[in-house]
């Protein structure tokens, strides 16, 4: 229950739009309630409401219902909805006045005077540090409690944004995975079906670096294509990945849901773009390195390639560093509870132990261990976090 004078309240911060204060000030006998509090009571306009304070009621004519916003939208603490209800001045004061008996062992009104920085309705709280030193200077002794809303609404709204984008990165990952895969396996599938077209022209003096353009210009035009349409479908599957995240943090405890709505920037879409077509790029040229790594006389007579005893010296190499990135990463991630090395680090772990003992150990027996390790883990920490209920801030 606030006492607000509209007129000073409309003049706050400089923008009218921004204060989501309308019309007078209420007079005795009525009353202006917040958009949450109409939402939950079912109130419009005309309707009667009883106020209940310090063992005392009055009953309050509703003139208005104000948006969510600026001042009208004031909350203190974190909670996602503001049920205010602003009454005319001297409402509190009567209540008290009327039950002299309960005022004490209730808490008391609590008078507060509201501060708009310098600049824009978000730019304006970066100047909130400064601003709170000053008052406090200014204050000296008074026994004031100096609370920066804004700045803190906006920090818990990055963490949470923070928190979200990591999940939505790690989901977007392995998609890029499963697509750098995809591509491979098609450029290998292409290559199997061409063995004898390769042999022969290897055989009549076309160069390896000739083979690698040929492939590599072919793999221009699939990564253009791939391009646009995984550009535009991926929008589309945003969205709709949206509409059902927006059902899971709108369903929870009315106070601290928090409503998500689908948007994207023309320039980010661009930037997303040039990203996949250079992943697509990079991994067209590498795979066309290795498939024009061909025995030309094999290729010609369409004779399958022996399979390796052992991985090369390269691969040595890559997976110990996969070994090491992956511990270090566990290690950093378990050291900041960051969800993405807790995630990743391990199976990164994994997989580089694998390639590291397969010159020891039987390949199929090791690759399914990893491969069941690898999902273990991903069912543990996913399962651990449900239970643990979310993280994200209100």
């Amino acid at each position: 229950m606030l006492e607000v004078d509209f007129d000073a309240a409309r003049s706050f911060g400089g923008d009218e739009r921004a204060t989501g204060i309308t019309g007078a000030t209420p007079v005795p006998g009525h009353a202006a309630v917040g958009k949450d509090l109409a939402r939950k009571l079912e109130l419009r306009r005309g309707d009667k409401i009883d106020v209940f304070a310090y063992g005392s009621s009055v009953r309050l004519t509703v003139d208005d219902v104000l948006p969510q916003r600026g001042v009208a939208g004031l909350w203190l603490s974190m909670e996602s909805l503001s049920p205010n209800v602003f009454v005319a001045p001297g409402t509190i004061a009567g209540l008290m006045s009327e039950s002299p008996g309960a005022a004490p062992s209730a808490a008391p009104p609590v008078s507060m005077m509201l501060i708009s920085n310098s600049g824009g309705v978000i730019g304006g709280a970066s100047a909130s540090d400064e601003v709170e030193a000053a008052l406090k200077d200014r204050l000296g002794d008074l026994p004031a409690n100096i609370v920066t809303v804004k700045a803190d609404l906006l920090k818990n709204a990055d963490e949470s944004g923070a928190q979200l984008m990591q999940l939505f990165t790690m989901l977007g990952g392995f998609a890029v995975l499963a697509g750098v895969l995809l591509l491979v396996n098609i450029f290998v599938m292409l290559a199997d079906e061409r063995r004898s077209e390769l042999g022969m022209l290897r055989a009549v003096g076309m160069r390896r670096s000739s083979l690698i353009g040929a492939f590599a210009t072919e793999g221009w035009c699939y990564a253009i294509a791939s391009s646009v349409a995984g550009t535009f479908v991926g929008l589309g599957l945003g969205r709709v990945i949206m509409g059902f995240a927006a059902r899971i943090f709108d369903s929870g405890d009315e106070e601290f849901r928090l409503p998500l709505r689908f948007s994207f920037e023309w320039e980010s879409v661009g930037r997303g773009m040039a990203i996949g077509f250079a992943i697509a790029i990079i991994t067209v040229v590498l795979t066309s390195l290795q498939i024009s790594r061909v025995n030309i006389i094999r290729a010609i007579r369409d004779i399958t390639e022996p399979v390796r005893r052992g991985p090369r010296r390269r691969s040595q190499v890559f997976g110990w560093i996969l070994t090491v990135g992956g511990g270090a990463a566990a290690l950093g991630g378990f050291a900041s509870a960051q969800a993405t090395g807790v995630l990743l680090g391990p199976p990164m772990l994994f997989t580089g132990a694998a390639i590291v003992l397969g010159r020891k150990l039987p390949r199929g027996p090791l690759i399914t261990t990893t491969t069941i390790l690898i999902l273990v883990w991903g069912s543990l920490r996913s399962r651990r976090r449900w239970r643990s209920g979310p993280t994200w801030g209100s």
